[in-house]
């Protein structure tokens, strides 16, 4: 709703930004003003994101497949189609808003092993069968922000909200609904005439029901609640098919950027995530728990002169996340009193990376822009008994190249990107497990994370003006994957869209 009232808006507003459409798709879409993306996280900085208003409205087809599930957990591949809608607008000289949403509808193909929704969230601590299959969803996304500026003193607040529905209409059939609240308040100061500073609070409600049936008369496969690296609880396997997760997290960050677009940018953000699994067919039998801290960090700088821009800037993320398992006595009245808790479970990981940016290069009446990139990335996932463990790390280069070419009523551009992941160190360990579907499963999994990659993306899209300065634009999009062992991957996408 608060997006579709921003889009209305946008016509008593439309004389204040006569801007030509074309010229404002170039400049808040070129690859400079994307380059630095952290310190925006803050909806007060956000109100000098972009210098004009634009507004998209867009469908999207997309098609994904490997020749065999990356992550088993995740499934082989996805096909689907979205309705997206997003808007930035400068209410007035001291005031900004803006808005998307998206409504989202697909399969994601062959998934085993796990009957929960959003596995990045709630992993390791998914329900799960040896059948799977295919899985259904459909996916609803509202946010909208405002910011305003007052003297040297800019506030801004920014929310959001994710419901999922994901279900299969064959056994083994889960019906999963997910729901996911975000909020954020800001506010920077202006230092001098050269540097603001900003800091930023930000809170999140997570829930998911899981519940899994089975119709069919030959009866029911074993449902396993996994507790990582192939370990379930044991005791609790078997028929006990509805759950549910709560999860809340806390995060605050700051933020030193330039008065205009050209200087220093830094960024420095810390976020804490606490979930709980709970078993509601055993009294509300809280299972077990999740306790996530995350640090990002972004430095950057950019510069230009006449019509060349250039930026560097180092990224650097780390993420501990442990896992508690709940121990219980026994039952009175189908009520299991806890006695006790373990941490068996810990995934960290770290990621870095360091890239550059140069654009204004001349090549025949176009604009090329580059970006080389540089990045180191580990995991370290380990389960404490039965010893288990899973380590990785790789070295990480891409290079992307965006070609654009202005013309008297269109605008096109080509984008190119070209990936390779070096594995430099692995290793796996899977103490006291029998051989079987969930032993191949992790073994599935650790070889593509250990293997080296490489994968081509190519993006064309072309926009076209047309009357009252709106414009038409078809973007088209292909990712190819392949690894060292041979198995390939596919994206294909395809999106038409109008832009004011």
């Amino acid at each position: 709703m608060l997006l579709l009232a921003l889009i209305c808006t946008k016509t008593s507003f439309a004389a204040q930004d006569s801007t030509a459409v074309l010229s404002r798709i170039q400049v808040e879409q070129a690859v400079g003003n994307l380059f630095v993306g952290s310190v925006y996280l803050n909806p007060a900085v956000n109100y000098y994101r972009n210098s004009t208003s634009l507004t998209e409205l867009l469908f999207t087809g997309d098609y994904k497949q490997s020749d065999r599930a990356l992550i088993t957990q995740e499934g082989s591949g996805c096909k689907g189609y979205a309705f997206h809608a997003s808007s930035f607008m400068k209410v007035d000289s001291d005031t900004r808003v803006w808005g998307s949403a998206y409504y989202k509808n697909g399969t994601r193909k062959s998934v085993k092993w796990n009957e929960s929704s959003d596995f990045s969230i709630v992993y390791p601590y998914v329900m799960a069968d040896s059948i799977g299959g295919d899985l259904s969803s459909e996916e609803y996304y509202f946010a909208g922000g405002y910011a305003h500026r007052k003297g040297n003193f800019t506030w801004g607040l920014e929310g959001n909200f994710r419901a999922l529905l994901e279900y299969r209409n064959v056994d083994p059939r889960p019906k999963n609904i997910c729901s996911d609240l975000n909020i954020t308040a800001g506010s920077s100061f202006l230092l001098n005439r050269y540097y603001s500073l900003g800091v930023n609070l930000a809170g999140r409600k997570y829930k998911q029901t899981n519940e899994v049936e089975f119709l069919s008369e030959l009866g029911s496969a074993r449902v396993y609640h996994f507790t990582g690296l192939g370990m379930d609880y044991t005791r609790f396997s078997g028929g006990m098919t509805d759950t549910y997760y709560n999860g809340h997290s806390y995060g605050a960050g700051i933020q030193l950027f330039p008065a205009g677009k050209k200087g220093f940018y830094s960024s420095l953000s810390f976020t804490t995530f606490s979930l709980e699994k709970v078993i509601s067919s055993l009294n509300e039998l809280p299972l077990a728990n999740i306790a996530e801290q995350k640090v990002m960090s972004e430095i950057a700088f950019k510069s230009s002169s006449g019509k060349k821009e250039w930026g560097v800037k180092g990224n650097f993320m780390y993420k501990d996340r442990s896992g508690t398992e709940n121990l219980f006595g026994d039952p009175v009245s189908n009520v299991y009193t806890r006695i006790g808790k373990v941490k068996q479970y810990n995934d960290r990981q770290i990621n870095g990376a360091f890239s550059a940016y140069y654009s204004g290069i001349s090549l025949s009446s176009c604009r090329l822009s580059i970006m080389p990139e540089v990045g180191y990335v580990s995991q370290n996932t380990t389960y404490k008994y039965p010893s288990r463990a899973v380590d990785y790390s790789a070295l990480n280069s891409r290079f992307y190249a965006e070609l654009a070419k202005a013309m008297s009523k269109s605008l096109f551009r080509l984008g190119a990107g070209l990936t390779y992941s070096k594995n430099i160190d692995s290793s796996i360990k899977l103490n006291e497990m029998a051989e079987g579907g969930v032993k191949q499963m992790l073994l599935n999994d650790y070889e593509f994370l250990s293997a080296d990659y490489t994968s081509l993306v190519i993006t064309p899209r072309w926009d076209y003006c047309l009357p009252q300065n709106r414009a038409l634009f078809v973007k088209a999009g292909y990712a190819h994957g392949w690894y060292k062992s041979g198995v390939a991957s596919d994206n294909v996408s395809i999106t038409l869209g109008l832009s004011f």
